[in-house]
């Protein structure tokens, strides 16, 4: 081989030559390739361009079914004469849409002007105003002018959601339908829809959505009475409804308001001296705005109690009958745009209102006061705290919250405050809620619907929205209250008891239980019919009446159809077994006690002939176009004959009635102090006490032909005891009579009509047999009256419990034969009992009490001489000095012949 130099650098110019064609040759087939690729990644971009277009427009939905309307509206409460109540608003929901018609000439060029100037004659999007922003944005770095226009902010706030949607891909497919759906609802809905849709959803500060509510709340008037000047304050908010807030922010607001001012000039929608006038308006307007919004402050109001409770009930009934969650039935509450047609008696409402908060119907010492307190504030060291009332008791080592007056609260908070803070700590705010104590709630209800026609949840001031609805939310022990319905109305109902059935107060033990008395523990009655245990409240005879006639776990089943909800079968808690199935249940002894709304209501099922009706708050609700959602029809379940309902009724009237006091004691009628000026009423108290005997809760449940309403009254603290002259004034009753004393005024007088199936018989109450004429009357003691009976329970026997001994005057002991001077007195016929009755003194016990007279007997008396009858036979006498007829035989007659 040849490696010269000259050789090789001959081939290396040789190979040059060579490597430059293929190089070139390398190069154009390169540039076809990328050329060709260019191609094809443009082919198949485009493609896949167009294909993302297309999927995206195919996702879209039609404008037919596109609903730009308003989805979030505030729904509205109505009394049952139809007059708006309450407005139910969630943040998102205040809307109050109007016809395109309301809207004054000014408001809407001010909106196109400012946000979209070729609204009516752009398509849906205004390509001019998108190409000007691009370029602004190329230019400039910055937006100059929004490109949306009215059409697509309104599909943007209604079906967009406002275009929340996070990240850039989600916002690009939302922006290009939003214009899709832009364009096609131009074709399809006319510019006057499109603007009003638009006019009643923007939104516009302060939880104001729409122009309605705007001009409400910024300026007290309805949309059509704006003027120029407060149209352009209105529609320079809609950019940025936080920052140009004309409350909040004024000035902003005022910048803003002049661009609009300056558009609609500059667009020839105003003239230049309209545009001075309002110019020369400026502060003025922003003076009234906030005029405007200190009133809307004062006069803000929290809910009522009723509108509480309707809220309550249309959520449970939302969830329970038409299977929302507890989630979705809240929204549609507050910003379905639902109108909800309540059973509230405006009248009634206002009455029982101004009852409750009467200083005449309490004592003095009936104005407690307990508080709740918030402190915010920041330290020395920089830290920001907030401190409590509970801060408060574990610092001053207090265990009551419960004061005398308002200003013994501020010295305990001053004491507080320089107990903790230091000279240099800046308090930043603090807030003290007083609450008046005791505390007392009621219920008026129409038994023959089932509706609530007024309620209220507590005395004193309301301060905030769904707080505590003591009618509806407070659990105590009923009391006395539940004598009627637990153990009367099934005895009556089902074990054959009658009113004159007697039953005796004397010591009850059952199962380890001693069932007491309200009254002195020494004092039993004895011999006690089931009226007078109503009337006078007597635990002892209820409760062996609902252990030894009902039986506990029938009376707890009566509860539960009388509508009492919270009852307790069994449950553990802290490893400890609770249930209701207990003889003091009688008595109203619970696990988690009642409600005053379930115990009113049990006592209207007896108002209403022994029919239950559960207590409704509405009627109905229907969504905003007026479709029905719910309806209250509702249904009576029967818990008691009519006749055992009468019969309850009677007893329990007499409970309200002045009477002498019960076989000459201190006791009277339970609820004399309730009586009615004219109608005839019946109702029941209850108490419920502590270890001590003190009392804790009030009750009193009655009821007209008309109505039932139910009073409870207490602390809020059940720990907490009533005291002093609280315990000795009825001043729940005097509530209850006040109230339906001004709530009957005008109805015609109506007493308790009698079924057919009852008639009256005059009986004893001792024994509650017939009454012996003569006989039973002559006992102090004793009621010869007549008692209500169903046909099928009338005694047939006459009283065989009084008695009449022959008694000699000059010992007042029992006469023996040989007493002449005698006189007859009044015995029971009965066995002793084992303790000291009010009858103990009357019982006889042969030779016994009372005892046989000592003095006379045949010892004592002389002797008689003695005296023949005309036979010339001896008279004989028998141990009470009655002669003794003596047989006389007949004269002896011969047999022999005469001869």
């Amino acid at each position: 081989m040849n490696y010269s130099r000259e050789y090789v650098n001959s081939r290396l110019r040789n190979s040059k030559g060579t490597g430059k064609k293929i190089t070139s040759r390398i190069i154009l087939h390169v540039l076809k390739i990328i050329f060709l690729s260019l191609v094809l990644a443009v082919v198949i971009a485009g493609g896949f361009a167009l294909g993302t277009v297309k999927g995206i427009i195919d996702t879209s939905p039609e404008p037919e079914t596109l609903n730009v309307t308003p989805l979030g509206i505030a729904s509205s409460i109505y009394d049952a004469e139809g007059n708006l109540t309450e407005t139910l608003i969630q943040s998102g929901s205040n809307r109050d849409p109007v016809a395109y018609s309301e809207f004054p000439e000014d408001l809407i060029n001010a909106f196109v002007a400012i946000e979209d100037e070729r609204f009516w004659t752009h398509e849906g999007v205004d390509i001019r105003g998108m190409l000007r922003s691009t370029a602004s944005l190329l230019l400039s770095g910055h937006l100059n002018g929004g490109a949306s226009t009215i059409t697509q902010q309104l599909i943007k706030n209604n079906f967009f959601d406002g275009g929340r949607e996070k990240g850039w891909g989600a916002r690009f497919i939302r922006k290009f339908q939003e214009q899709y759906l832009a364009m096609r609802l131009d074709q399809e809905v006319s510019k006057e829809d499109i603007l009003s849709s638009y006019l009643n959803s923007i939104n516009l500060g302060q939880n104001c959505l729409g122009v309605q509510v705007a001009a409400q709340r910024y300026f007290r008037k309805d949309v059509h009475d704006l003027t120029l000047s407060e149209c352009a304050a209105i529609a320079g908010i809609t950019q940025n409804p936080y920052h140009y807030n004309p409350i909040t922010f004024p000035e902003e607001n005022a910048v803003r308001r002049l661009s609009v001012l300056n558009h609609m000039l500059d667009q020839e929608y105003i003239t230049q001296d309209e545009y001075d006038e309002a110019i020369a308006d400026t502060d003025a307007l922003y003076a009234r705005i906030q005029e405007n919004n200190l009133i809307i402050k004062e006069n803000a109001v929290p809910y009522t109690y009723f509108t509480d409770a309707v809220i309550t009930a249309v959520l449970r009934d939302l969830q329970e009958v038409l299977g929302y969650s507890e989630s979705d039935a809240f929204t549609l509450l507050y910003s379905g745009g639902l109108n909800i047609y309540t059973t509230q008696n405006p009248e009634f409402q206002k009455i029982l209102d101004e009852e409750v908060n009467n200083p005449a119907n309490y004592p003095a010492d009936a104005f407690q006061w307990t508080f709740t307190y918030q402190v915010n504030a920041t330290l020395a060291d920089g830290r920001t705290v907030t401190y409590t009332h509970n801060t408060l008791k574990r610092t001053l080592d207090i265990s009551s919250l419960l004061y005398d007056s308002k200003e013994e609260i501020e010295a305990l908070i001053d004491q507080f405050k320089k107990t903790i803070f230091s000279d240099k700590d800046v308090i930043a705010d603090e807030k003290i809620t007083y609450t008046v104590q005791p505390q007392l709630s009621a219920i008026i209800l129409d038994h023959r619907t089932g509706q609530v026609l007024a309620v209220t949840g507590g005395r004193g001031e309301k301060t905030t929205s769904r707080s505590l609805n003591r009618a509806t939310n407070t659990y105590r022990s009923p009391g006395s209250t539940f004598k009627p319905i637990s153990t009367f109305a099934p005895a009556i109902e089902e074990r054959g008891l009658t009113l004159a059935t007697v039953i005796e107060d004397i010591p009850f033990t059952y199962n380890g239980t001693t069932i007491r008395n309200w009254w002195s523990s020494d004092l039993w009655m004895g011999n006690c019919n089931a009226r007078q245990a109503l009337i006078y409240s007597m635990n002892v005879v209820s409760a062996r009446v609902f252990l030894n006639t009902v039986g506990i776990e029938t009376g707890f089943e009566y509860l539960e159809n009388f509508g009492i909800s919270s009852l307790v079968h069994s449950k553990e808690v802290g490893g400890k077994i609770y249930t209701d199935l207990g003889p003091a249940l009688s008595i109203g002894a619970m696990t988690d006690g009642a409600n005053l709304l379930d115990v009113t209501g049990a006592y209207a099922t007896i108002a209403n002939k022994g029919a239950y009706i559960e207590p409704t708050f509405y009627t109905k609700v229907t969504d905003h176009d007026g479709n029905l959602l719910l309806s209250k029809e509702q249904e009576t379940r029967r818990v008691i004959s009519e006749s055992t309902a009468f019969l309850l009724t009677s007893a329990m009237s007499d409970s309200m009635k002045e009477s002498i006091p019960f076989k000459g004691t201190y006791l009277t009628p339970s609820s004399s102090n309730a009586a009615l000026n004219n109608i005839p009423a019946s109702g029941k108290s209850g108490t419920s006490t502590d270890g001590a005997g003190k009392s804790r809760d009030y009750w009193f449940v009655g009821f007209t032909r008309y109505y039932t309403m139910g009073v409870w009254s207490g602390f809020d603290d059940g720990g907490i005891s009533l005291t002093g002259n609280v315990t000795e004034n009825a001043y729940h009753k005097d509530v209850w009579r006040e109230t339906m004393n001004r709530i009957h005024e005008d109805l015609p007088v109506l007493g308790f009509v009698v079924p057919e199936n009852v008639t009256t018989a005059r009986i004893c109450s001792i024994s509650g047999k017939l009454a012996v004429p003569g006989v039973c009357d002559k006992d102090p003691n004793c009621q010869i009256y007549s008692e209500y009976f169903t046909k099928d329970t009338v005694p047939t026997q006459e009283c065989d419990v009084h008695i009449m001994v022959r008694m000699c005057r000059g010992t007042n002991c029992e006469a023996t034969p040989y007493c002449t001077n005698t006189y007859d007195k009044l015995y029971y016929n009965m066995p002793m009992p084992e303790v000291v009755t009010l009858d103990s003194e009357y019982i006889y016990r042969a030779g016994v009490s009372p005892a046989l007279c000592p003095i006379h007997n045949e010892s004592t008396l002389p002797t008689p001489p003695v005296i023949y009858d005309e036979n010339g036979y001896p008279v004989i006498y028998d141990e009470h000095g009655n002669i003794i007829p003596r047989e006389i035989p007949p004269p002896e007659t011969s047999t022999e012949d005469p001869e």
